[in-house]
């Protein structure tokens, strides 16, 4: 009888830790798709808007992205970066439509909260003449707010 009642209640522990970690993983594929969806969207915007618009309508045009997607310290700390000449949504390297067919976005197992982001750009290392590609890797945190995660910081 005892040899039952063990073989059921390790039975129900496995099957609830196996709800768990469907749980986790269904969390993380959100967290993954909201990042994607911001770095589209932010690769768009720069792709798609013409270089006649003024430089404060495109960064009107960015901080509303922002607003959605990150947190308001994160935003205003960007936006400062931003006044300065940087990007810290991609650590200055700029992302370009042909980055976003690399694109890819992997939660870092030894960070909680804590995504890889990569891609490929093409960088002029040596001469105009010469274009390399070079594949960007940073980390994104995210934290939630409100029940919505948002990224909180690039590094």
């Amino acid at each position: 009888m005892k040899p039952k009642i063990l073989l059921i209640i390790l039975s129900v522990a496995v099957m609830a830790n196996s709800c768990v970690k469907a749980q986790n993983s269904s969390m993380n594929n959100g967290v993954e798709k909201m990042i994607m969806e911001f770095y589209t969207k932010y690769c768009n915007l720069w792709n798609n808007t013409p270089s006649s618009v003024p430089a404060n309508i495109l960064d009107e045009k960015i901080d509303s992205l922002a607003q959605k997607y990150c947190t308001n310290s994160f935003r205003d700390e960007a936006k400062s970066w931003f006044q300065d000449g940087h990007d810290l949504f991609t650590n200055d390297w700029g992302i370009d439509v042909e980055s976003l067919k690399s694109l890819s976005i992997v939660k870092d197992s030894t960070k909680s909260n804590t995504y890889t982001v990569s891609y490929i750009v093409e960088t002029f290392p040596v001469s105009p003449d010469k274009p390399v590609k070079k594949r960007i890797t940073f980390q994104v945190s995210v934290i939630k707010e409100n029940d919505i995660y948002k990224i909180n910081e690039v590094k």
